[in-house]
This record gives C-alpha cells, sequence and structure tokens, in this order.
C-alpha cells in the first residue's frame, strides 16, 4: 500500500480531501442535501447506516464526525497532513480540534473497519 512505502522511504503523504467533500461531517447524516456537493444517490441507506455509526462512536470519543475522520487519517504515521476544503472559518476551527484527540485503541480501529466494511 501506498502508506507502507513512503514510510518504508521516508516520505510523508498530504491526503487530500479526506472528509469526502462533506460526506464525513454531520451535513449527511439524515440524508442527501440538496445542492451539496455529495450526489444525492449516494447518500443511501448502506451509506446513511455507516455514517450514523460512526458519528455515534466519535460522539463516544468525545469528537465530532468530522474530527474523527481527520484523527483517523492523521493517526497513519506515514500521513504527513491533511488538506481540507472548507467553506467557512468554523469549519477550520472545528476541524482543527482533531488534534486534541489523535490516538486510537486497536479496538475503535477495528470497530471503523467494520463499519466500512458493511
Amino acid at each position: 500500500a501506498l502508506d507502507t512505502y513512503a514510510e518504508e522511504n521516508g516520505v510523508g503523504l498530504a491526503v487530500f480531501s479526506p472528509l469526502s467533500n462533506g460526506l464525513l461531517t454531520d451535513k449527511y447524516l439524515k440524508g442527501p442535501v440538496d445542492g451539496a456537493r455529495v450526489p444525492a444517490d449516494a447518500v443511501n441507506d448502506d451509506m446513511l447506516t455507516k455514517l450514523n455509526k460512526l458519528n455515534d462512536m466519535a460522539v463516544s470519543r468525545g469528537q465530532t464526525l468530522s474530527q474523527m475522520a481527520l484523527s483517523r487519517v492523521l493517526f497513519n504515521s506515514a500521513v504527513a497532513t491533511v488538506i481540507i476544503g472548507a467553506s467557512r472559518p468554523e469549519q477550520i476551527k472545528e476541524n482543527v480540534k482533531c488534534i486534541d484527540k489523535l490516538d486510537f485503541t486497536y479496538e475503535e480501529i477495528k470497530q471503523i473497519d467494520d463499519i466500512l466494511k458493511i
């Protein structure tokens, strides 16, 4: 995988759009949003189930969904930085708080992976 290659060769990765055009924010927890970047058909029942399970997990960690998503990306030791696309300063202020909780237990990583496999 790319992260293994990066670590083995002393390269840091810059991850672009780690919030999947806003999909990994609380914006879509109830369903598709008119005029949003994510197509309505991508926010189907399966995706809503995953998003809401991930959100429940984030809340139990004391984070928002976007903060947990960014923390998870930064948890990968090959990742040097993330590039987010924010349309409002408040989004940056919220998302930068991800650095307050960058740790994950093995069980939390497994839980995230299991949710994404559903």
